[in-house]
């Protein structure tokens, strides 16, 4: 019967390719130029491979001789084939050639069973469409992978509240029997086993703290697990109901079905004193819920306060903190009217209040009297500049321009022709300037010269201006020359007896450390003008002509200040600038 039908296709191709178009459409395999790709895929690691490969044949198109498959790895095989669209095509695999027979297909039970079978010999089928396919990979002989028979179930039990066995915890009783399995110690005496069971059936089983000397004793206590409710069967025993997938199990305590719910938590107040005269007694925590005499607290340092207590949950506590002991009254409390400014307050006592839910809580530290610090507005930003390479005006210099304005600010001479000034400026916020070698005099002039700045990268504005970005936190700009953007001509370095030379300067892409002492331990830190750190080296065992070098190409153009210390005292701060 398939040698005929394979005749018959054969015929059909001859009377398409003639165009005899009438007897071509009674053929029962339609002429098509239009194909697509499809991938057929099989597994064959649960079989003997034949030595001479395996082969997609069978069904009306791909016939008796078939097409040889590709082992793509792991014993997995894959043809793929082009094939006419809008049709079904039917087909097995065989695991040897034909040899001119129509024998060594896989056996259709399987297909036949899983229900992926078509047509008078029971060969699968695919469907093509217009679109490419490639079909998953299918064992030999089945319809799909076999059912999942087994998941792994992790069970695990804390051991903390009790005396461990030397020898062990066990998974036992219930399906487990006698013996059980030992358990292995996870840590802080958590104990855990992970055992592949069957699926879709309800296992049970105790913990045991011992092995079982051949006798059923030393299994935890049914009566908390009885009154926690997490027991099945005529022995009281803990169960899972496993489905298909793996579990793991929460961790339960040792005789328990859960742990005790919480009742109370840790809640840590804090109070800065150091904006008031802090009373030689001490601070308290007192009020509201806490009472008249309250708590005493304990300085941490810098007159910061703070006192830990155990409080049950779920539960709203007022209170206030009071700069004395109570000495029998209701008196030395924190004044109410910045709480309630602030809107943190509640009650008939404008309390502070704390809601408290199940676990520990640390409270911000706040300010005596306030519900929060001030807002940083202002932060000061310390301005440095070398004089050294000019003549230094007699009535002194100035930082001024941009948002300074005309006049500016007289500078203070801190030695060494080096000229500085603290100035408190608006927070996040870009602030332009110059430095002047005399007072204004109502003019403009006397600045700076800008050609050095502007070679350096350090200008913004249409007066090429100096600038600092300010966050929130002080500023110490490094010391620059006048009218550079860096010191200049920083070469040699000498502290004490160590002599040190960093160059280039400016650089561009490598910065170089030369020293000419011995150093067991150096700490290496480059610092922008904010003072952030941008890169941060160690190094231990430094000897006499090391050089170090630092890779900078990642840093953007600027002044930066290398900031070098060993066994925590440090050596030099030395600005340079990078191209």
């Amino acid at each position: 019967m398939r040698d005929m039908k394979f005749k018959i296709k054969l015929v059909c191709l001859l009377l398409a390719i003639s165009s005899l178009a009438t007897e071509a459409r009674d053929c029962s395999v339609k002429n098509s130029s239009a194909t697509v790709d499809v991938t057929f895929r099989v597994d064959m690691s649960a079989v003997d491979t034949h030595a001479e490969g395996v082969y997609l044949a069978g069904g009306e198109f791909f016939g008796q001789e078939g097409h040889l498959m590709t082992d793509d790895g792991n014993d997995v095989w894959s043809v793929t084939l082009p094939l006419p669209v809008n049709q079904r095509y039917l087909y097995k695999f065989r695991n040897q050639p034909s040899y001119g027979t129509w024998d060594g297909f896989e056996d259709a039970s399987g297909l036949i069973l899983g229900a992926c079978v078509d047509g008078d010999y029971n060969d699968r089928y695919v469907d093509v469409g217009t679109s490419e396919i490639v079909l998953p990979a299918v064992p030999y002989g089945s319809c799909i992978h076999g059912s999942v028979t087994t998941a792994a179930v992790t069970f695990r039990v804390d051991m903390s509240d009790l005396d461990t066995h030397a020898e062990g915890v066990y998974l036992a009783g219930g399906s487990f029997g006698q013996e059980g399995y030992l358990m292995t110690d996870d840590g802080n005496d958590v104990w855990s086993v992970t055992l592949p069971l069957p699926v879709n059936q309800r296992h049970l089983y105790k913990f045991r703290n011992q092995p079982s000397y051949g006798t059923w004793d030393g299994f935890e206590d049914v009566a908390g697990l009885i009154s926690g409710g997490c027991v099945h069967g005529d022995y009281n025993d803990r169960y899972v109901d496993l489905a298909v997938s793996d579990i793991d199990l929460s961790v339960v305590p040792y005789g328990r079905c859960n742990y005790d719910p919480v009742t109370t938590v840790d809640v840590t107040f804090r109070v800065d004193m150091s904006a008031v005269d802090t009373h030689a007694e001490g601070v308290y925590l007192a009020g509201g819920t806490f009472g008249k005499d309250g708590h005493l607290m304990f300085d941490d340092g810098n007159d910061v306060w703070s006192v830990t207590l155990p409080l049950p949950v779920s539960q709203r506590y007022l209170y206030k903190f009071r700069n004395q002991p109570s000495y029998g009254t209701w008196d030395g409390f924190e004044d109410a009217s910045g709480l309630i400014a602030g809107a943190c307050s509640m009650g008939e006592y404008n309390d502070r209040y704390v809601d408290v839910t199940t676990s520990d809580i640390v409270l911000p530290v706040v300010p005596y009297g306030r519900c929060n610090y001030d807002p940083v507005t202002t932060v000061d930003v310390t301005f440095r500049v070398d004089m050294s390479p000019v003549d230094t005006h007699a009535e002194g210099v100035y930082i001024a321009g941009g948002g300074f304005g005309q006049e500016g600010h007289l500078m203070t001479d801190d030695g060494n022709d080096v000229w500085s000034v603290t100035l408190p400026l608006p927070v996040n916020q870009r602030h332009l300037y110059k430095f002047r070698n005399q007072p204004s005099y109502g003019t403009w002039n006397g600045f700076e010269d800008v050609a050095g700045l502007i070679s350096g990268g350090c200008v913004q504005s249409e007066y090429n201006d100096r600038y600092v970005d300010v966050a929130t936190s002080d500023i110490v700009l490094p010391v620059v020359s006048y009218g550079s953007c860096i010191l200049d001509e920083v070469r040699i370095v000498e502290f004490t007896d160590v002599k040190m030379e960093i160059y280039p300067n400016p650089a561009r892409d490598q910065l170089h450390l030369m020293m000419n002492d011995n150093f067991d331990q150096l700490n290496m830190e480059v610092v922008n003008p904010l003072g952030i750190s941008s890169f941060y080296k160690e190094m231990k065992d430094v000897v006499l002509g090391s050089v170090i070098e630092f890779d900078i190409n990642h840093l953007p153009k600027g002044t930066y200040v290398l900031k070098i210390s060993t066994n925590g005292e440090m050596v030099t701060t030395t600005p340079w600038m990078k191209q």
